[in-house]
């Protein structure tokens, strides 16, 4: 055989079985297209305005993608709020029976906007205003199709079939390497936890239509005037959100804190480092990091994900640690979150929820039946009051020919002498912090903000140092952490 034809025949060879380990290199890559995929694909960010760009669409869902990555437990929060208040519809109670979650969903997401006489541009409105706006023939009833919904939706079905399958796959090789006793790094349960909250999100908001840039316009002949002044309201500012605030506007706990550090970071950094400021009044949009009551059910699904997320730290807590150091850094990091986890459903508005539901649906707030109370009896319209230092005058509305139940215009207080009962009224306002647009439902009280900012601050210290461990970790393992599985060993031989 001459040499050519041996050197040919050397190189052939048969079925080969693959190498058995895996490296460094191949562990990082498959955990950050994981957590990527989950992160990204998991989220549903709400309609942008109508002036938006593209732009604006794309920060909107990488915002949330990052609220994903660094405090996923706030995502499952924000999901289980926004189907408790998907579920509220009343639409389907009422006989209409092609009203689906999909179109509650898409109402509150700001999928329709109401234009009507007054209005200087058309404003986004929820699932409840809708209801109310129709019930009481303000609007006709949407002829809007489930399948008409969902041919705007402009999701990528192959990037979520891809994310479910490189979840599933990932999922499946922890699992064959427990049950085989190979290692599995700290950087794998990490992943396998954002794993777990995209199960969760993914059920929270399965009927919640995705990458939707476009809203339906709804036309109203009444004058806005007249819609609000029908419900015994006032067609006067102060109005926070649009002109339709006292139909519906549900403040949680959660929410109220949750958008205090939002305004002290763009105070701070010049810049909304996560989700997008409404800067227009009426709001032109309805942001998508609005925590809403969660219903019971809905609340303790989510506290039941939560846990599991937050007890994923505490599967290495014997593994092997480069140092006795960081593996003290990582149990203390391990206990903290369950700690501040248990702490904000103490503390905060959804556990009081799941003891006090609110009342649904249109229950008016409660600065609303302040100005009600305020109207209907004189001895109290020229009272101070303690929160935005203004006096509210009841006054007759008049809207074209028609007189109306009795709204509120609101004057700014005269300066009153310095009687005890008005320095502590002076000391109360002092004692919380509003928004940029005095907003009371947003006012947080200022003993509180230093603990709290603390608190929130630790947590975002110990998210980052799990995040570095897991890095810091890959420069020493056990030998079986890069062995590959067996998968012909769980195969039942037949």
């Amino acid at each position: 055989m001459s040499p050519i034809l041996l050197s040919a025949a050397l190189l052939l060879q048969r079925w080969t079985v693959g190498p058995s380990q895996r490296g460094t290199a191949n562990i990082i890559l498959t955990c950050a297209a994981t957590t990527f995929l989950c992160c990204w694909v998991s989220v549903y960010p709400n309609i942008i305005a109508p002036r938006d760009s593209r732009w604006a669409a794309f920060r909107d869902k990488l915002a949330l993608a990052c609220l994903n990555l660094l405090g996923p437990e706030f995502l499952i929060i924000l999901a289980a709020g926004q189907k408790s208040s998907a579920r509220q519809s009343g639409f389907h109670n009422a006989g209409y029976t092609d009203w689906t979650m999909t179109h509650a969903f898409f109402t509150d997401m700001g999928g329709f906007r109401l234009e009507a006489p007054g209005l200087k541009e058309s404003i986004p409105i929820d699932g409840e205003q809708l209801v109310y706006l129709v019930q009481h023939k303000f609007l006709e009833y949407p002829n809007v199709t489930k399948g008409d919904i969902e041919d705007r939706d402009k999701a990528d079905m192959m990037s979520r079939l891809l994310t479910v399958g490189q979840a599933i796959w990932f999922s499946l090789n922890l699992l064959v390497r427990g049950i085989q006793g190979l290692t599995v790094t700290r950087i794998e349960l990490t992943t396998a936890s954002f794993v777990i909250n995209l199960i969760g999100t993914a059920w929270f908001w399965k009927d919640k239509p995705c990458g939707i840039q476009t809203s339906i316009i709804l036309k109203s002949p009444e004058h806005i005037d007249f819609i609000m002044t029908n419900r015994g309201t006032r067609p006067f500012p102060p109005y926070y959100r649009t002109q339709l605030d006292f139909i519906s506007r549900h403040e949680t706990e959660f929410n109220i804190w949750w958008q205090f550090y939002n305004t002290m970071a763009r105070r701070i950094l010049g810049f909304s480092p996560l989700m997008r400021h409404v800067h227009s009044q009426p709001w032109d949009r309805i942001p998508g990091d609005l925590f809403l009551p969660m219903d019971l059910d809905l609340h303790l699904w989510a506290v039941l994900l939560i846990a599991i997320f937050t007890s994923v730290p505490f599967m290495a807590w014997n593994s092997v640690f480069p140092s006795s150091i960081e593996q003290i850094l990582w149990r203390t990091a391990s206990v903290f979150m369950i700690v501040f986890n248990v702490y904000a459903f103490v503390s905060l508005s959804p556990a009081k929820m799941a003891i006090m539901p609110i009342k649904r649906p249109f229950e008016k707030s409660l600065l609303e039946k302040k100005y009600d109370q305020l109207a209907a009896n004189k001895r109290f319209a020229q009272r101070l009051d303690p929160v935005l230092n203004q006096v509210f005058e009841p006054q007759e509305v008049i809207v074209g020919q028609e007189k109306h139940q009795q709204g509120i215009i609101v004057v700014e207080a005269r300066p009153h002498r310095s009687s005890p009962k008005e320095v502590m009224k002076t000391v109360y306002r002092k004692l919380y912090y509003f928004a940029e647009n005095k907003d009371p439902r947003l006012a947080v009280n200022r003993l509180w903000v230093a603990c709290l900012g603390i608190l929130c601050l630790a947590y975002v210290v110990v998210r980052g140092y799990i995040f570095a461990e897991d890095l810091a970790g890959l420069r020493s393992l056990p030998s079986n952490a890069y062995d590959m599985p067996d998968w012909l060993a769980i195969i039942p031989h037949l």
